[in-house]
C-alpha cells in the first residue's frame, strides 16, 4: 500500500458523513464498524457519538481540517476542479 497513514483519516471522514442526519447507510455503517473493530482498532462508538444528530454541513469544516492535516485529499479536489 502506498500510504496507509492517510487511510485512517479517510475512513473517519466516511464514518462521520455516514452518521450525520439523513446520510446513514446501514451497509456502509457495518463495513466501517468491521474495519474499526478488526483492522484499525479505533473506537467506532465514540466517533459515532460525536457525529450523530449533526448535519453534514455542520461536520464538514472539522472533517476538512482533519483531511487537510492528515491527507492530500483537499489538494486532490483542487486539481480535479481545474480539469
Amino acid at each position: 500500500m502506498k500510504n496507509t497513514k492517510q487511510l485512517y483519516a479517510i475512513l473517519t471522514a466516511i464514518q462521520c458523513i455516514n452518521q450525520t442526519n439523513g446520510h446513514r447507510d446501514e451497509d456502509i455503517a457495518n463495513l466501517l464498524k468491521y474495519v474499526s473493530i478488526y483492522i484499525t482498532n479505533s473506537n467506532y462508538n465514540m466517533l459515532t457519538l460525536t457525529c450523530i444528530n449533526r448535519t453534514k454541513e455542520e461536520i464538514m469544516p472539522e472533517l476538512n481540517k482533519l483531511l487537510g492535516a492528515e491527507t492530500k485529499y483537499l489538494e486532490f479536489l483542487e486539481r480535479m476542479k481545474k480539469r
